[in-house]
């Protein structure tokens, strides 16, 4: 069974999602958006061309991210919303304070720790 929606607006006390189209899967728990702009503690104005969330499992698959908090752009994000870790992945840029890490490539990787201002970076990245 699935709910299908465009031009959708869920917001709570400590999220907001929102996006230009949604494709809800109930029984495997899995919802696929469409520029999606998302919010919460973590992120602030994260945007992704396309993203599939696994509700269950709390985790976020996103393309084409743009996000204002932390100051990222990427290819490709994984986050884990339980655990609250975020993996970057491809092309990449985070600016944190005064510093820029950057990656490029397929084999580019950046591991943050969200909430915590220890970032863990493996691949290949360089700070400017």
């Amino acid at each position: 069974m699935f709910i299908r929606a465009r031009a959708l607006e869920l917001l709570s006390q400590k999220e907001s999602f929102q996006a230009q189209a949604l494709e809800y899967d109930i029984p495997r728990q899995e919802a696929r958006y469409t520029r999606l702009s998302f919010s919460n503690p973590d992120f602030k104005n994260l945007q992704a061309e396309r993203a599939l969330v696994l509700l269950e499992e709390g985790i976020l698959v996103g393309k084409g991210i743009l996000a204002e908090k932390p100051a990222l752009k990427a290819e490709l994000l994984v986050v884990d919303l339980k655990r609250r870790e975020a993996l970057v992945g491809g092309n990449f840029s985070l600016r944190e304070g005064q510093r820029v890490l950057t990656g490029t490539g397929p084999s580019a990787r950046l591991l943050i720790q969200l909430g915590v201002t220890q970032l863990r970076l493996t691949g290949h990245t360089s700070v400017l």
